[in-house]
């Protein structure tokens, strides 16, 4: 610059060993002013200042916090109430839970089932509902509706949850064995078997020590093992062969 002044943008870096530049203020304005012209005894100086110098490390005055997720420790908590069959403590959850975070289709579905096994099964079915209403692709609650359906008696409601279920995730087990046991109750039998056989050929696929979604503590070995006693049960008593042929 003319007369020895030297602007700078406020992050640029000037080398320390250049003692010809002098610290000047002028208002508001700093600024360095070379004294002893461009000659400087450390070479390196002279070199552009992201030549001269390294990346420097940036030290955050507080140290990013490692948060865990409170809704997953929640669930957590959750299913292990609902695992153990500690119902009253589970509804008590969820209404803390609802009071905080308002209503999910989550909270609504495991409300349901207590309430299902609490014995209220007409709230349970008005929760599925109102779960559905928020995520009606959820079919977990579509197959506990089918289940709260049957124990009203309400058989072709529980046979169209069960139907969903199956649309939606066609690899649901208990849901094609559950469709089998309705059909079969509603005499279609032919129906009822080739829904059984379709829940064993799916049981016989997952891995053998895997664990059932709604029967807890139920691998899929052993209920291989219950499905091929009950389509020979069935097969018997409804004289079509266990094939569903």
């Amino acid at each position: 610059m003319p007369e020895g002044v030297l602007l700078l943008g406020a992050s640029d870096l000037i080398a320390s060993s250049m003692e010809s530049l002098k610290l000047v203020q002028f208002r508001d304005i700093f600024y360095f002013h070379n004294s002893g012209g461009v000659q400087c005894r450390d070479q390196t100086a002279c070199l552009p200042a992201v030549t001269m110098q390294e990346k420097p490390e940036v030290v955050l005055k507080h140290p990013p916090l490692v948060v865990e997720s409170k809704q997953k420790t929640d669930i957590g908590t959750l299913h292990g109430l609902l695992h153990d069959g500690r119902w009253h403590e589970a509804l008590a959850f969820i209404d803390a839970a609802v009071k905080q975070q308002g209503k999910t289709a989550s909270l609504l579905q495991h409300q349901a089932k207590v309430m299902a096994n609490l014995g209220d099964l007409i709230m349970a079915k008005a929760l599925c509902d109102e779960s559905l209403g928020i995520d009606p692709l959820n079919t977990h609650t579509y197959f506990l509706r089918a289940m709260v359906l049957t124990e009203l008696d309400d058989h072709e409601g529980a046979e169209s949850s069960l139907r969903k279920t199956i649309f939606l995730e066609p690899q649901f087990v208990e849901a094609h064995f559950q469709l089998g046991l309705l059909l079969i109750r509603r005499e279609k039998s032919i129906a009822g078997i080739k829904s059984l056989n379709n829940a064993l050929k799916l049981a016989r696929d997952a891995p053998p020590e895997g664990e059932l979604h709604h029967a807890s503590g139920m691998t899929f070995k052993r209920f291989v093992e219950i499905l091929e006693h009950e389509i020979e049960m069935y097969a018997v008593d409804t004289q079509v062969k266990p094939d569903g042929q």
